[in-house]
């Protein structure tokens, strides 16, 4: 089971380690994006196997890290 957490400023710099190790293409991956949207529509975080996992209500983004696909399989599983 996944441990989700609260996105805070304590976190900004795990969020910008990941997206400067694992650049995405969508401008909504950033740190601001994801603090400033974190109330409304309950984004939480959590880190996975070397990969940065975000929700976002019941939704969750593609994971941040180097095998998305593969996190995204055991996600599944679980």
């Amino acid at each position: 089971m996944l441990e989700l957490k609260s996105i805070n400023l304590e976190n900004k710099e795990i969020f910008d380690d990941f997206l400067k190790k694992y650049p995405q293409i969508i401008s909504e991956h950033t740190f601001t994006n994801h603090f400033a949207w974190r109330n409304s529509d309950n984004r939480q975080y959590c880190l996975f196997e070397n990969h940065l996992i975000i929700s976002r209500e019941n939704d969750f983004y593609l994971p941040i890290g180097p095998n998305p696909i593969e996190i995204i399989k055991k996600l599944i599983e679980m």
